[in-house]
């Protein structure tokens, strides 16, 4: 059996020791103030956002990728028998199983690339290290990888952005959430938090999700920054229903949220807290 993997932070000052385990990404609280005689296991602030419903543009995506599907392969309709048009049918039906296992994959690669371009403030080595991680990519996610990773370099040079701060955990002891946000940003003399995303555009769970590691993060260290920047990399071409592209794969979308935009959100993520604690208890109701 293979040895579990695990890694230890201290926060508050050494007063809070929280376990991760990156496998199966859960993390645990092992002391807060004194040490626990057991582990308490933590909620990740994505627990929270995960339960406002993002279907429909995920069910619009994957019935334009089944149409395109179906249309490329109809060719000479003439000669199509019954058998044919079966196939393409069942063709259609899992073309986004197979879109979404390489999309992601793509998005694994480029967002570790960030993560670690962050700790090594080196293009090189930060490319070599994600290689290193996760292995070499196929050859046809390689360019697409490569974009990613060339566009987020523009990005930071082309806004002058300092990296401040790399990855950090963070545990709001008030409410009891933990998660782990990509960087700290200086742009134009401003600090924010910042969560890096790969995908095609900035949705409105990451407003309240990066409020909440602000909250979390201002809580610890007492540091109030300007807001947070939730950056997005295009991980691969966008195209429109004719289409036509609109975004090349390696663009990179960004969204500042002020600090009283953050205020607002967290305000909101709290709700998400109380929804998912009552929603516990009326399922032990349930049952």
């Amino acid at each position: 059996m293979s040895k579990v993997e695990r890694k230890t932070y201290e926060l508050y000052g050494g007063d809070v020791i929280i376990e991760f385990l990156p496998n199966s990404h859960r993390y645990h609280l092992i002391k807060d103030g004194q040490e626990l005689p057991k582990k308490k296991r933590l909620s990740g602030v994505t627990t929270f956002t995960g339960q406002i419903d993002k279907s429909t543009p995920l069910i619009i995506w994957a019935t334009r990728l089944y149409t395109h599907t179906v249309k490329d392969m109809i060719g000479d309709t003439s000669s199509l028998t019954k058998d044919d048009v079966l196939a393409m049918l069942e063709s259609g039906e899992i073309a986004y199983k197979e879109k979404k296992e390489t999309a992601a994959t793509i998005g694994d690669y480029v967002h570790k690339f960030a993560e670690l371009y962050s700790e090594s403030k080196n293009e090189e080595t930060a490319y070599n290290l994600m290689l290193q991680e996760l292995g070499e990519p196929s050859e046809d996610q390689l360019k697409r990888i490569q974009d990613g990773c060339v566009g987020f370099i523009q990005w930071i040079n082309d806004n002058k952005a300092e990296i401040l701060q790399a990855e950090k955990v963070v545990y709001s002891r008030k409410q009891g959430f933990v998660g782990t946000f990509d960087a700290i940003i200086q742009v134009d003399g401003k600090k924010y938090l910042a969560d890096y995303k790969t995908g095609k555009k900035v949705y409105p769970e990451y407003y309240y999700q990066t409020s909440a590691y602000l909250h979390a993060y201002e809580e610890e260290t007492g540091e109030k920054l300007n807001g947070a920047m939730i950056i997005v990399i295009i991980k691969e071409d966008i195209e429109n229903k004719d289409g036509e592209i609109v975004q090349k794969a390696g663009d990179v979308v960004t969204e500042t949220r002020s600090r009283s935009d953050c205020i607002a959100d967290y305000k909101a993520f709290k709700g998400l807290i109380t929804l998912k604690d009552r929603q516990r208890f009326n399922s032990k109701w349930g049952k």
